[in-house]
C-alpha cells in the first residue's frame, strides 16, 4: 500500500529493460515443457547406460544374498560401461564404444550380465542375469559331491548359502555344458577360457570351441576333415576375450555356467550394489505398469531388505 492509499503493483523482473513483458503463448509453454521432458529423458538414459541401472531378482538362485522380489541397483561404470548398440526404440545401429574400466570382474563379485547362450535357450535371449563370479579367466574349477573347488581349494562357505526356491528350468544330469563335464553336482575340471588361450580343435572340444567362436565373432568350420577359423586352416583355436564362470549362491537350485557356459567379458553389464526395494508380488508381474502398481502394495514389502548392501 502506497502513502496515498493506492495498491502498488508487484514488481516483475523484466529480462529486457525498456521492453514490456510478454505472456507466453500456449505453444511456447508446450515447447518449453517438451524441452524439459526431453532433457530429463536424456539425463535418465545416460544414467542407466553409463552409471547405474535397476534390476529385479525373479528367482531364488542367489538366496540368501539376494531374494526373489529384490529390486537392486547395479554399478555399470565400474567395469567400463558400453554405449548402446542402437538408437532407443529403433533397430538403427550405432557405433559402439566402451568407457575405461575401474576394475575387472573378480572372483566373489556379484555380477549382472546378458544371458550368453541364446542358441541353447532362445527364450532367454537379451535377458539380464545376476550371479556370483566363482572363477576368473585362467582359473580351473570342479565340483565334487556338490562342493566347489577353484584351483584345488574349496570355495569359501559364504558362497554356499541355503535356499528353498527353484529356478524355472528343469535340470538333469545330461544338461551341463559342455556335455562331457559330468553333472551339476560333479562337474569338471574346467579351465575358464582366458584371452589368448589356445584350445586344440577336435571333436571332444567342438561344443566349447563353437560356443566361444560365436561369442568371439569368429567363423569355425570343418572342411574336408580339416578345421578352419575365419577361413584359415588351424589345429588350435585362440580365445578372443576373457570369460568368467558364474554360479548362484543357492547353487543346488541355480541355472548357471555349469549349464550354459562361461560368460564372455563383452556380456558383462555391471556389479550388484544395493537393494533399494523388495516386494515379492511386484517381482512376479511381467508388465511394467502392474510391476509399478504392485511395488506400492506395502503389505508385501520386505522392509528389512531395503538398503541392503550386496556383498
Amino acid at each position: 500500500m502506497s502513502f496515498f492509499g493506492k495498491k502498488e503493483e508487484p514488481k516483475k523482473n523484466n529480462p529486457v529493460p525498456g521492453k514490456p513483458l510478454k505472456e507466453m503463448t500456449f505453444t511456447e509453454r508446450l515447447v518449453e515443457n517438451v524441452k524439459s521432458f526431453a532433457w530429463a529423458l536424456c539425463v535418465y538414459y545416460i544414467t542407466i547406460t553409463f552409471v547405474v541401472q535397476n534390476f529385479t531378482i525373479p528367482t531364488g538362485s542367489m538366496e540368501v544374498s539376494l531374494l526373489p522380489g529384490d529390486f537392486i541397483f547395479a554399478n555399470k561404470f565400474i567395469y567400463g560401461a558400453k554405449s548402446p548398440e542402437n538408437i532407443p526404440f529403433t533397430d538403427i545401429k550405432l557405433p559402439q564404444f566402451q568407457l575405461p574400466a575401474f576394475k575387472e570382474p573378480q572372483q566373489g563379485d556379484v555380477v549382472v550380465f546378458r544371458f550368453p547362450h541364446p542358441e541353447m535357450m532362445p527364450s532367454q535371449n537379451g535377458l539380464d542375469y545376476i550371479k556370483r563370479c566363482v572363477a576368473a579367466p585362467g582359473q580351473t574349477l570342479y565340483v565334487r559331491n556338490k562342493v566347489l573347488f577353484v584351483d584345488s581349494e574349496a570355495l569359501s562357505v559364504k558362497f554356499d548359502l541355503p535356499g528353498v526356491h527353484f529356478d524355472p528350468y528343469e535340470r538333469s544330469e545330461g544338461q551341463v555344458f559342455p556335455r562331457h563335464m559330468g553333472s551339476g553336482d560333479n562337474f569338471g575340471p574346467f579351465r575358464v577360457p582366458k584371452k589368448g588361450d589356445q584350445i586344440e580343435l577336435n571333436l571332444t572340444n567342438y561344443e566349447l570351441v563353437r560356443y566361444l567362436s560365436l561369442r568371439d565373432g569368429k567363423k569355425l568350420e570343418m572342411r574336408g576333415g580339416e578345421w578352419t577359423v575365419d577361413g584359415v586352416k588351424s589345429t588350435l583355436y585362440t580365445v578372443g576375450q576373457d570369460y568368467f564362470f558364474m554360479m548362484g549362491d543357492n547353487r543346488d537350485n541355480s541355472l548357471d555356467s555349469r549349464y550354459w557356459g562361461p560368460v564372455p567379458r563383452s556380456h558383462i553389464a555391471g556389479q550388484g550394489m544395493l537393494v533399494y526395494w523388495s516386494n515379492t508380488d511386484a517381482a512376479k508381474q511381467s508388465s511394467i505398469p502392474m510391476k509399478v502398481l504392485m511395488m506400492f502394495n506395502f503389505f508385501s514389502v520386505k522392509w528389512h531388505r531395503i538398503g541392503t548392501i550386496i556383498r
